[in-house]
């Protein structure tokens, strides 16, 4: 990345780039994968590797923990672990919902008790069904202070013959872009 390829707006304005540098301090992560049914195929053929190498490359000195969303409620399923300690440990199993949205609570709660390190929280998911008990409002207002940044990653498509209502998608976009963008974040 080069400084010509990225905005900084300060109150709407945009801001010259002088420089830019590659952040080497060890980061303390959360990697919040959907393992529920409608992505199951999906996450076993396109996700486990590439997060596994992710996580491989994060900065020496890092942890994290891989969260899994496809059960009743959010599961961490690998204790906090440095990239190069043990591999990436993903369950593909085919779950039923998604609790992506729970998981994040979760998963920054966890975070925020390693207080003054540098953390962020990443997110895989698919746009179908989501059953967190949280309100997407109370989401964002409780999940912002839990991590420095958020970046999220959104299959759009149909999975599976399911088809996310409009009230899901909603969900999804609200509280994936609000936490991006206020932590400056990305979603894709």
């Amino acid at each position: 990345m080069t400084p010509e390829e990225l905005v900084v707006l300060e109150n709407g304005v945009a801001r010259e780039v002088t420089r830019v540098e590659l952040d080497q301090r060890p980061l303390t992560a959360a990697i919040l994968v959907d393992t529920s049914l409608p992505v199951g195929s999906l996450v076993r053929l396109h996700v486990i590797d590439p997060v596994a190498s992710f996580a491989a490359r994060l900065p020496e000195g890092s942890v994290y923990a891989l969260w899994t969303t496809g059960d009743r409620r959010p599961r961490r399923s690998t204790s906090r672990t440095t990239p190069r300690s043990s591999g990436t440990r993903c369950s593909a199993r085919r779950r039923s919902s998604n609790t992506i949205l729970d998981a994040i609570v979760e998963a920054g709660e966890d975070l925020k008790k390693r207080e003054g390190e540098r953390s962020a929280i990443f997110v895989i998911t698919g746009q179908g069904t989501e059953f967190s008990n949280r309100d997407r409002f109370q989401i964002v207002e409780r999940a912002k202070r839990l991590a420095d940044t958020f970046w999220a990653v959104q299959y759009r498509e149909a999975l599976a013959g399911e088809q996310a209502t409009l009230d899901m998608r909603i969900a999804y976009e609200h509280v994936l872009g609000e936490l991006a963008k206020l932590s400056g974040g990305c979603t894709r």
